[in-house]
């Protein structure tokens, strides 16, 4: 942890600043130490460069375990394929000189697959994410001026409200107890007057909700993760063996019923072994999360409507982006 962050960070209870006691640095930043709120006596560790503001057992375990087994699956660097940048600015509809010297949080950093972009764009990064994939994120990116990782929890984030330029969250609102809730509490943290935010969530459709993963879910979320784990890799390389007879058959409605059990499946040029490793992390992706809530563009819509933004459009997917 860097020391400047201390200028944002807030108990998550009090909302007021944090004491740091006991700092041990390492490679010029604090490797340990702890965070105390003086109002509430709180305690927060910092271990492995990294605040901790939740307990390690919670409902986003199975992203822990699933980025600790494929750490860099969906990392650009690690691939050589854009895949991850391309989906960033899609969804966010940020370029490199949009987020210049800009402060932007992400919120569900995952293994870092997209911390690399807003980095490479020359942006101030911090990085939340409520599971153990933190340490992973660090792992992957490193350490590095710029960037700074927290783990907490959405619903009561330690940053003090309106401190961030732009604020980016993908593939998360849908995978938390309460999407509407999530999407409030990420929107306090948007600057005014300028401030930009960009999230995404599953869209529900009659068609979609009749996807496999919805049947088999109630039993997949509650098996043991390793165990999960092992019969998806076992199942994966036959799974993309018979995705790529399907390719050939050049069937429309066959590929897409396909593509229900490994999304964006043959979009991206990958090799057969970048696939398999791939598909493992999809399906156990879409098996395991405790909380899997897509919403109607509908609902969407009335959240957003209950506020006045200076911009604001709700795209088909659903892609969520409002400026303060």
């Amino acid at each position: 942890m860097k020391k400047k962050l201390l200028d944002i960070l807030v108990c998550p209870e009090c909302k007021i600043s944090l004491d740091l006691n006991g700092a041990e640095e390492k490679n010029g930043e604090i490797f340990e130490g702890n965070l105390v709120c003086p109002k509430c006596s709180t305690i927060y560790p910092i271990i492995n460069y990294t605040p901790r503001f939740v307990d390690s057992r919670n409902y986003a375990r199975n992203f822990g375990f699933e980025f600790y087994i494929h750490p860099k699956t969906q990392l650009d660097s690690f691939s050589g394929i854009g895949v991850s940048e391309y989906r960033f600015k899609f969804d966010t509809g940020w370029d490199e000189k949009d987020m210049k010297n800009n402060l932007v949080l992400e919120v569900g950093c995952g293994a870092g697959r997209f911390s690399e972009f807003p980095l490479k764009s020359s942006a101030e990064l911090v990085s939340i994410d409520l599971s153990s994939a933190v340490d992973v994120c660090l792992e992957n990116i490193g350490l590095n001026e710029k960037h700074h990782i927290v783990q907490a929890n959405i619903y009561k984030l330690p940053f003090k409200e309106h401190s961030f330029d732009k604020v980016f969250c993908l593939g998360v609102l849908q995978h938390t107890p309460d999407p509407k809730k999530s999407f409030e509490s990420i929107l306090k943290q948007v600057k005014g007057n300028g401030g930009k935010l960009a999230a995404n969530c599953y869209q529900k459709t009659g068609i979609y909700m009749t996807q496999p993963k919805y049947i088999l879910r109630p039993i997949t979320k509650r098996l043991p993760h390793k165990f999960l784990m092992g019969i998806i890799k076992r199942v994966a390389p036959g799974a993309v063996k018979f995705g790529k007879k399907v390719r050939k058959i050049r069937s429309p409605v066959l590929s897409k019923w396909f593509k229900q059990f490994i999304p964006n499946f043959d979009d991206y040029p990958f090799t057969d072994a970048q696939w398999v490793d791939w598909a493992t992390l999809i399906i156990f992706d879409m098996l395991s999360p405790w909380y899997d809530q897509p919403q109607t563009i509908e609902d969407i819509k009335g959240w957003v409507s209950e506020h006045k933004f200076n911009k604001s459009e709700v795209l088909d997917g659903v892609l969520i982006r409002v400026t303060l």
